[in-house]
């Protein structure tokens, strides 16, 4: 039997090759019968039935079906007819292939099918760095492409003809229910989300836990449930002024939860290792441009800590925000559509007196429909591949990023750096499905966004952390790391070409102009995330092009 890392080669009408690689480590050959094999990469799960299943829809040719399997995997299934590459609907484990002529190669990453003539995809580097590739199948290889989530590809070991089959489609029809009965049917749904998330894990599980929601709802219930420690990352240095509606650190608050939900707790300080260097190791293992570097200065010690500690797994809440978290700033356009005129009255009053909004405030939120068209462009990024517009529909917004989330890459470069499998508490597929049919209204109740978590929370947690209405600024001492970096950064500007439809000139400007004196929340948007992405976007792609 196959068990190990995986590099797999397919020909036209030749036998499959498959073979190990210094990779990727959770592949097993799970299914063989009458000529038809199911090669599966999925973590530690208490589902003995889950291969066959997935075998036998395959066989079947009912690829719909698969949408509704809850397990994390990434499969590929052979035939003596064709190749089947498939991933679960929230994209858990990552699978990459190339074709080249009659051959497909196919691999868990990116960079697991690199050679040495590769060039990097420039375009698709400037999006991503812009924060626009997840509709796109592409790399920063230009001719490695991904198996999107929730999709599989088709490709024939006859003709080698290939076909994507998007196979999950989920119902967006809003919920009619009102909030209470949203509050306990999200409450049964995350129940059981996390009886998932904890599935196959040997104890003791770490959890990352900040002062905010999110986190506190995921540990409140995990505590009940397994061994936990839970983790909380910090910065180091000056930090950068918060401004308004923000606090700069979580570990009391943190400390605060954990202790009332009797777990143990640990602060991971962050370290002095530079910005530059931590965008090279993460990006070698991502085999992408790194999103949000600034927060490695807290992520690298949290999750060292979690391998000190014997972690097996991770629980973390990154699609809170996008789920049950989603602060329902649609809700006033929504009611006014739904001619709710009394509950719109009483929403914008509570939005002006408790959140201090302006009556010009108000009205771009009831009638978002009037404004423009609104576009932003990405200073660093020309033309297209930096500009993308603002949704008007707050619904949409949020589908678009449920629909073209995908961890895996990150999950896998967790695994390959730490050896822990990180599993996100909210991305269930009952869950996400759920939150996909939710009105911005019952995310927002008046004066109150974030309702349906905090209504939650809500006995679980001390009410201080329900109520609270600043959020933690993570990876606050973001100035001072961008500072130190930037004679590197200058140096890498001067010496090589910088590509279109990256802008050479406005990144040197940036470069030589920005000083951590003038940092503040103003500034954050072009230097601490614009900034760096494109620097980072530029860095994989010199190191692909050699």
């Amino acid at each position: 039997m196959f068990e190990g890392p995986l590099a797999a080669t397919f020909r036209i009408g030749a036998t499959p090759d498959i073979h190990d690689t210094a990779s990727a480590h959770d592949w097993r050959l799970e299914v063989s019968h009458a000529g038809a094999i199911l090669l599966l990469d999925w973590p530690p799960q208490d589902s003995p039935h889950f291969p066959q299943k997935i075998f036998d829809l395959l066989v079947a040719k009912q690829f719909d079906r698969l949408a509704d399997i809850d397990e994390r995997f990434a499969a590929i299934f052979i035939d003596t007819d064709e190749v089947l590459l498939v991933r679960n609907w929230i994209g858990s484990r990552p699978l990459h292939f190339r074709i080249d002529g009659d051959r497909l190669d196919a691999a868990t990453m990116p960079q697991d099918l690199a050679r040495a003539d590769d060039n990097p995809d420039w375009h698709w580097l400037a999006r991503r760095a812009a924060m626009q590739t997840r509709s796109s199948d592409g790399t920063a290889y230009t001719d490695v492409k991904r198996v999107r989530p929730g999709h599989l590809v088709r490709w024939s070991r006859s003709s080698g003809r290939r076909d994507d089959v998007r196979f999950w489609r989920p119902d967006r029809t809003p919920l009619g229910a009102n909030f209470n009965d949203v509050v306990a049917e999200a409450d049964s749904l995350f129940a059981s989300a996390m009886d998932r998330a904890l599935a196959g894990a040997t104890p003791p599980i770490a959890a990352q836990l900040t002062g905010g929601l999110d986190s506190s709802l995921v540990v409140s219930h995990a505590a009940k449930k397994a061994s936990l420690v839970t983790l909380t990352g910090t910065h180091h240095g000056a930090p950068v002024d918060p401004g308004r509606g923000y606090f700069l650190d979580e570990a009391a608050r943190a400390a605060a939860t954990a202790k009332a939900l009797d777990v143990p707790h640990y602060v991971a300080r962050s370290d002095r290792t530079s910005l530059l260097d931590q965008i090279d190791t993460w990006q070698a293992h991502l085999g992408e441009p790194i999103a949000n570097a600034d927060n490695l200065s807290w992520l690298d010690p949290l999750y060292r800590k979690a391998r000190d500690l014997s972690a097996s797994r991770i629980l973390t809440g990154a699609l809170g925000n996008f789920t049950l978290s989603w602060p329902g700033s649609g809700a006033l356009a929504e009611l006014l559509r739904r001619g709710k005129l009394a509950q719109w009255w009483r929403s914008a009053r509570a939005h002006r007196d408790r959140l201090g909004a302006s009556r010009k405030g108000i009205t771009a939120l009831s009638l978002p429909w009037l404004a423009p068209g609104q576009s932003e462009q990405v200073r660093f990024i020309e033309g297209p591949a930096g500009n993308w517009r603002v949704a008007r529909d707050r619904r949409e917004v949020r589908a678009d990023i449920l629909l073209g989330h995908d961890p895996g890459p990150w999950h896998e470069a967790v695994r390959r750096l730490y050896g822990i499998d990180e599993v996100d508490g909210f991305a269930d597929r009952r869950l996400v499905e759920f939150s996909l049919r939710l009105r911005e209204s019952h995310c927002y109740q008046p004066g109150q966004p974030r309702a349906l978590i905090r209504a939650m929370l809500r006995g679980r947690v001390d009410d201080a952390v329900i109520d609270e209405p600043k959020r933690g600024l993570q990876g606050a001492d973001w100035p001072q790391r961008l500072a130190e970096a930037l004679p590197t950064i200058r140096d890498q500007l001067a010496r090589s070409e910088v590509p279109p439809p990256f802008d050479g000139d406005a990144l040197q400007s940036a470069a030589m102009e920005f000083s951590p004196s003038d940092a503040s929340t103003d500034t954050e948007t072009e230097m601490r995330f614009d900034f760096t992405r494109a620097i980072a976007a530029l860095r994989l792609g010199q190191r692909i092009g050699g």
